[in-house]
């Protein structure tokens, strides 16, 4: 049986967000906290960037405390948040509050640029790659070691469809990149020419790399989706990367009322965390 992929082709409403590039970062008008409590397609590291510039310009150290509580109540499985609240939580001066802002973000993007580095080292030649939903950390590993990847298959990651996204700012990126069903890894379905005959997007890929909104000692959290995906990619051979950094590690996290669209990945021998 053979199966067709199809390219991206232009699709509207491209999301109006900023976000974090290879070649330094995009700025747009600088986002209200009911943006970002409303943000339900970007990643967890471009939300706590632009809440981090935010609340850098914001005076009042009850209105940032307030609006850190918002965001960890809105997002209760983003590492990122979870840590930030209790790293400010009992802080009353605004230039105390500032200060753990401002380390944080150094440290966030300092702790960004060195998983990339260290993935994108460990990434082989002809590599080929499916991911879900629109990591940060997976965008910029794949536009920074563009040279060493033939294709790249994003699960369109419904109900946002933020897949579709990320494989568009791969496609401007001049990375071949095409869209994959979020159930059945073994057809696609676009509108366009067919350019590639395959076996299925799953069966052709080398790599499963995933990003995270939280990690603990025996699990992590994701996408919904994430799960089904790398445990068969587990089982096939594949090589499964998780991306994520320090920031998001909450290691007595207890796990209590998961948020749509979010699961509970259990970690396994198999698979690899870059952090």
């Amino acid at each position: 049986m053979r199966f067709f992929i199809f390219p991206i082709t232009t699709l509207p409403n491209p999301n109006p967000y900023p976000f974090p590039y290879s070649n330094g970062v995009v700025f747009l008008d600088m986002l209200t906290l009911k943006e970002l409590l409303n943000d339900n397609i970007r990643g967890s590291t471009s939300i706590f960037k632009d809440s981090i510039t935010l609340f850098l310009s914001e005076n009042d150290p009850g209105t940032i405390k307030n609006g850190v509580e918002k965001l960890k109540e809105t997002f209760p499985v983003m590492g990122l948040f979870v840590n930030l609240w209790i790293q400010i939580n009992n802080k009353d001066t605004l230039e105390g509050i500032h200060n753990i802002l401002d380390n944080l973000n150094k440290h966030m993007m300092s702790s960004f640029n060195q998983v990339i580095e260290n993935a994108g080292n460990q990434l082989p030649n002809e590599c080929r790659i499916m991911t879900i939903s629109h990591s940060s950390y997976v965008r910029e590993l794949i536009i920074n070691n563009k040279e060493k990847i033939n294709i790249v298959y994003c699960l369109e990651s419904a109900p946002e469809f933020e897949g579709k996204e990320l494989a568009i700012l791969l496609k401007e990126n001049g990375i071949d990149a095409y869209v994959a069903p979020d159930t059945n890894y073994y057809s696609s379905q676009r509108s366009g020419d067919p350019v590639h005959e395959v076996s299925g997007p799953l069966t052709n890929v080398t790599h499963v790399i995933v990003g995270s909104d939280l990690i603990s000692e025996h699990f992590f959290i994701n996408k919904s989706g994430t799960k089904d995906l790398i445990d068969l990619a587990a089982e096939r051979g594949k090589n499964v990367w998780i991306l994520g950094d320090d920031l998001r590690f909450v290691p007595n996290f207890v796990p209590e009322n998961i948020p749509e669209p979010f699961e509970i990945i259990p970690m396994r021998d198999e698979y690899r965390v870059f952090r």
